[in-house]
């Protein structure tokens, strides 16, 4: 009887002391509680965002939003932070519920706590609100810049700061641990099942760094540029996250790398969105523009070219949708396959994220000073049945690329011309250059996101480095002016980038300035990484032969060029080292050291006269090979589809010759004569 009584005690003391617990700081149940929706930062929402997209409100602030990305609440409330000194809170219907100011930037994505906390962060301090928007304790830390907080189920709040320090804060708002890293930490800490923290560093350090729940270094992963992407974590403890240096990288739980997937562009903050399919989902930025869907496999399933960078972090619908903003000013719709689905013209963009909310609606901010909120039909919204059939006329056909190009390029009415991975209004004073008009920045974007011309809606401006491709191909066009021209990309809040047509070098000017525009469209990737450009096919003795190569494809790392001749005594006869207008015999590089192309890049390896000793049937062979590598077949080049960077073109009909060893291994060789297979000299 006292037996049962003492535990009777017992138990009544221990529910007494659990339900006197205080709620802990952990994560809010909400469809979006913080910066890529949860603590692993997946980017990935259990709701399906909008099919279409429409204002369904905005609210203007107090300062430019170039890194906070808006949290949800559980009562539909909406959270932002800003460049200027407050930080918002709205209704569901877009009132404003409160504000705070700070006193000093703010431009922070803040997590909504279980107990209805706001935690977020300014320049110098980590800071917690209540629900009604006052202060509950802040922390003061020598710098604070686009790290966002994390929350764990035990009550404590972790963020990266400038000084270096990944902070780790009690409830109460008392430091818990500090891990100091070699540099800023400017990538927001996802959080592990096991507690663990993955966070990335700039400038100077590289390292994606694993750090115990105690606040010890479990590893770090060195990548080749800076990290201010932010990791995402997989069900089964990969680590996703992007580099500086090009690179989609997936590590092992233990540090090693599984996997990467190399961009055109540095991944610049835009962190990696997972699908529940295993999909990888980034962004791009600066030399690239485009959206990737990589597979849990490593290879690439889609991507998609924006006419801006991507510094935004996309977010993934329950339907595998993805929503990402880009500098060129919009906010993009995708269906799972990478079809468009839409974009809506938000002004300016940096790198504020998509937030998917319970309503279907998407949240975002803007360098504009706004906070929009998009809506619109789901993308599979049930269809009105119509009671009466109606006789449905045969559909036209669409055009392929091909015949689309043949219609309206050089060969027909002569509107576009293709230059590169692009079809460019080819007319100064033509429909896809307004007319000849100018205009200024925002009015250009207008335009082109309105323009329907020969048949393709899909018409952007080209970024700065395309502008500048163009402008250097600019005798392709009919006709452009010698001036400047829009480009797609801004370089501040308040100017945007512009090429000149007499130089082809780049500036930039307020938006407000009226320049000229020439509106572009992507055009089918080239179906061979390299092409070569012979003067003379049937070439004899001590006639000029020129030879170029044209680079199809960007290259990212330094190079040797290598174009040689192989005559049919078997010879090899390359550059001059000593007289670059004629040949020796042997293998020499006519580029040493190239730092890298962008793409459609034409340079002449050889431009001789040829000698005696190369008369005759003969064939030229052009390969790129990493700097002081030899020009053997296993050191050529490959692009990012894993073509290799060798071409090979007859000169007269070949004759049987020895099979060099740059040949690729399904190169037919003819029968070799075995006295003579000389080889190189």
């Amino acid at each position: 009887m006292r037996r049962g009584l003492y535990l009777g005690m017992v138990m009544s003391c221990f529910m007494s002391v659990l339900f006197a617990l205080p709620v802990h700081a952990q994560l809010a149940s909400t469809p979006w509680p913080m910066f890529h929706a949860n603590a692993r930062h997946t980017g990935q929402s259990a709701y399906v965002g909008p099919g279409a997209a429409t204002l369904a409100w905005s609210f203007t602030l107090d300062g430019a939003v170039w890194s906070s990305s808006p949290a949800l609440g559980t009562d539909g409330r909406s959270y932002v932070g800003t460049t200027g000194r407050r930080v918002y809170t709205f209704e569901s219907f877009g009132a404003l519920a409160w504000s705070y100011d700070v006193g000093e930037e703010a431009d922070v994505s803040p997590a909504v706590g279980a107990d209805g906390g706001i935690y977020t962060a300014s320049l110098t301090s980590l800071l917690k609100f209540g629900s009604a928007g006052v202060p509950a304790w802040s922390y003061k830390v020598l710098s604070m810049k686009y790290s966002s907080p994390v929350l764990d189920s035990g009550g404590r709040m972790y963020v990266g700061s400038q000084d270096n320090n990944l902070y780790a804060m009690n409830s109460n708002g008392a430091l818990a641990w500090s891990y100091r890293a070699d540099w800023d930490i400017q990538s927001s800490p996802a959080l592990g099942s096991d507690g663990k923290l993955y966070v990335g560093s700039i400038p100077a350090d590289l390292r994606v760094y694993c750090v115990n729940s105690n606040g010890t270094l479990a590893w770090s992963y060195m990548t080749g540029g800076g990290i201010t992407s932010s990791p995402a974590l997989g069900e089964d403890g990969k680590v996703y996250v992007g580099s500086g240096d090009n690179n989609l990288y997936v590590l092992n739980s233990g540090g090693g790398v599984a996997w990467s997937y190399a961009t055109h562009g540095p991944i610049n903050y835009s962190s990696p969105a997972l699908g529940s399919d295993g999909t990888v989902h980034i962004g791009a930025a600066v030399s690239d523009t485009r959206l990737y869907a990589v597979a849990a496999a490593g290879n690439l399933r889609w991507s998609y070219a924006t006419s801006g960078g991507i510094e935004s972090s996309p977010a993934v619908g329950a339907d595998g949708a993805v929503y990402v903003g880009s500098l060129d000013g919009r906010v993009y719709g995708f269906a799972s396959t990478g079809r468009l689905l839409w974009t809506y013209l938000a002004a300016s963009l940096r790198g504020s994220s998509p937030a998917i909310g319970s309503n279907g609606r998407v949240y975002i901010g803007t360098t504009g000073s706004s906070m929009l909120v998009l809506h619109g039909p789901t993308p599979y919204a049930t269809p009105t049945i119509t009671p009466t059939p109606t006789i449905t006329p045969t559909p036209t056909k669409t055009p392929t690329e091909e015949e689309w190009y043949a219609t309206y390029g050089p060969d027909g009415s002569g509107d576009v011309v293709q230059i590169g991975a692009l079809y460019v209004a080819s007319r100064k004073t033509g429909q896809g250059c307004a007319w000849g008009a100018t205009k200024n920045w925002l009015d250009a974007l207008g335009w082109v996101d309105a323009l329907d011309w020969l048949g393709r809606a899909d018409w952007r401006l080209p970024t700065g480095p395309e502008l500048s491709m163009i402008c250097i191909s600019k005798d392709q066009l009919a006709s452009y002016e010698e001036t400047y021209y829009w480009s797609s990309i801004m370089k501040s809040e308040s100017r945007a980038w512009i090429v000149s047509f007499w130089e082809c070098t780049p500036n930039n000017d307020d938006i407000t300035w009226n320049y000229y525009v020439r509106a572009v469209r992507s055009a089918p990737p080239p179906s061979e990484p390299l092409s070569l450009i012979i003067s003379n096919t049937t070439p004899s003795t001590h006639e000029l032969l020129t030879i170029a190569a044209e680079v199809k494809v960007p290259i990212d790392q330094v190079f040797d060029a290598y174009g040689v001749i192989l005559a049919p005594d078997g010879y090899w006869y390359s550059m001059d080292p000593a007289d670059p207008w004629s040949v020796a015999p042997g293998l020499h590089p006519m580029f040493k050291n190239v730092m890298g192309v962008m793409r459609d890049t034409t340079a002449t390896l050889l431009s001789m006269t040829l000698p005696p000793g190369i008369e005759g049937p003969c064939e030229v062979i052009v390969g790129l090979v990493p700097a002081g590598e030899p020009a053997r077949m296993e050191n050529a080049m490959k692009d990012s589809r894993g073509r290799l960077l060798l071409i090979t073109k007859n000169l007269l009909a070949l004759p049987p010759i020895p099979c060099p060893e740059w040949l690729p291994d399904d190169f037919t060789c003819p029968p070799l004569n075995p006295e003579n297979t000389k080889g190189p000299q």
